[in-house]
């Protein structure tokens, strides 16, 4: 039996991206062949990364450090008189 069928690499161990009706334990034989995702993919995958932290209470402590940090910040003298 022959299915094909697109999986992401964890390690030592492929999760698939579709259900197969073979039973957990079947041995198989795996061909690996990576794909370049095309734009559209890339997008949705950075749309999904984007923010997935926002909800994340824990960072918010972070979040907080950076901003007075930044805030500590002297900006530096800047002479628009001098020439380029």
């Amino acid at each position: 039996m022959r299915v094909t069928t697109g999986g992401i690499l964890k390690g030592n161990t492929v999760e698939l991206e579709d259900e197969t009706t073979l039973p957990d334990g079947a041995h198989v034989q795996v061909t690996l062949e990576t794909t370049v995702p095309s734009l559209e993919q890339k997008r949705q995958l950075l749309e999904e990364l984007c923010g997935a932290w926002s909800s994340d209470d824990s960072l918010a402590h972070v979040f907080q450090q950076l901003e007075q940090d930044r805030q500590k910040v002297i900006p530096r003298q800047r002479d628009d008189d001098v020439a380029s």
